[in-house]
């Protein structure tokens, strides 16, 4: 399993519903890692 340095990991498709809370979390000013999978 990867790790990320960041306090939230963030592991989704390249869906839409999997954009939204990508698209959520850099609205809120949140630092996250994104993994694809």
């Amino acid at each position: 399993m990867t790790t990320g340095t960041k306090p939230i990991q963030l592991y989704s498709l390249a869906t839409p519903n999997g954009q939204k809370i990508g698209i959520a979390l850099e609205e809120f000013g949140l630092e996250y890692d994104a993994h694809l999978i």
